[in-house]
């Protein structure tokens, strides 16, 4: 959904994107914290965090020069979308050596699947509750991934073969969805499902494969 309305507490002025980030954020920590316990929720929280302070921190990369200019911009600015690149990139980067870490377990596999799901169904709800568009383009997203969320939650996500499945079926249905918003195809919410959906796929396989080459050498 497009931005159209901003919020302002005490002189800052908020976009909806940020404030539906933060909503995600939180309430999926809520829901992980219930499901699975703190442990998984506090993985999380970590890594909301760290994708957080990298995109506002990385107008210093995509920035610089006015950065120097103005030190303080970093305060009120972040990289904008090349800088939300990096930080989803960074975030993955960051997942994959701790998943390596522990060999993969099939519970963090889990955990992660589910979040991610969680965190963009619930940021699409924020989105178009928050912002003005047709009807029926926000109720159509609302309902679209309200049941993404039931689903999620219910299931839970525990087999393999079913994770794999649901990440495909979720990209293809924030296709189908994004196409019939204002924002069309080429919007960064998508862009984070395509990168993030990819990434779980990657770590399924090499999984899959670490599995294999264990099986073959005992």
């Amino acid at each position: 959904m497009s931005v159209t309305e901003w919020y302002t507490i005490r002189g800052v002025t908020l976009p909806t994107s940020w404030v539906s980030v933060l909503i995600a954020f939180t309430l999926v920590g809520i829901i992980l914290w219930w499901r699975y316990g703190k442990k998984e929720a506090s993985v999380y929280a970590d890594h909301a965090i760290f994708f957080i302070l990298i995109w506002k921190f990385s107008v210093i990369v995509t920035d610089l020069s006015l950065v120097i200019k103005q030190p303080l911009i970093i305060l009120f600015f972040n990289g904008g979308t090349m800088g939300f690149y990096i930080a989803i990139v960074a975030t993955c980067i960051s997942i994959f050596r701790q998943l390596k870490k522990n060999v993969f377990a099939a519970s963090q596999l889990r955990t992660l699947t589910m979040a991610f799901i969680l965190t963009q169904s619930v940021y699409q709800i924020a989105m178009a509750m928050q912002n003005d568009g047709l009807s029926w383009q926000r109720w159509l997203t609302v309902v679209a991934f309200i049941i993404w969320l039931l689903i999620a939650i219910k299931n839970g996500l525990n087999q393999d073969i079913w994770r794999k499945q649901l990440i495909i079926l979720f990209s293809l249905s924030h296709i189908m969805i994004a196409l019939l918003q204002p924002d069309g195809f080429w919007q960064k919410s998508l862009m984070a499902t395509f990168i993030f959906s990819l990434f779980v796929l990657l770590v399924h396989f090499l999984k899959d494969k670490s599995r294999k080459q264990m099986e073959a050498s005992s």
